[in-house]
């Protein structure tokens, strides 16, 4: 299933100016060169400030509570915490989670758990064991199970089809 999204821009003047040299310095140089991908760069830093001047949650307890999920999703008490930082009930909170972000929380934290799961895996050092672990599951069989349903892959299948 393909995903896309929209960007409303008053103003496309800027946009159109790098992509007209983007496709320059690709075209001259023969290929992307660092010029290109610091205009490519520039061109992303706009999508970005318009992203989160239209498209972010204006409520900033919402974003205080992301925040810390971000940073501490790893952690057991990781929603709770979040809860009380925004300071309403846990089921008013999960509304306005998803409300606000299209996920669940809990949703959220599984894939960040498991998205650092999948760095880890491909650094390759550690067992499936450690790294479940370390990504804040409380045991190996828990953290296999809930990676082959996100990814479809066992974490030891997942390690060996790694390039």
């Amino acid at each position: 299933k393909v995903k896309s999204f929209c960007i409303k821009i008053k103003d496309n003047s800027a946009i159109v100016r790098i992509l007209n040299s983007i496709e320059h310095q690709f075209i001259n140089a023969g290929g992307c060169t660092v010029k290109c991908l610091s205009e490519l760069y520039k061109l992303f830093g706009i999508f970005e400030d318009i992203y989160f001047k239209e498209y972010l949650p204006k409520d900033t307890k919402i974003l205080k509570a992301k925040e810390y999920m971000n940073l501490h999703f790893k952690d057991k008490d990781c929603l709770d915490r979040a809860v009380e930082i925004y300071g309403i009930s846990r089921r008013r909170f999960c509304d306005l989670f998803k409300e606000a972000y299209n996920v669940t929380p809990n949703r959220y934290l599984t894939l960040k758990k498991i998205e650092l799961a999948k760095s880890l895996l491909a650094g390759g050092e550690l067992t499936v064991e450690e790294t479940g672990e370390l990504c804040g599951f409380s045991d190996v069989y828990y953290f296999s199970k809930t990676f082959k349903k996100e990814t479809g892959l066992t974490p030891t299948d997942y390690k060996k089809n790694l390039p």
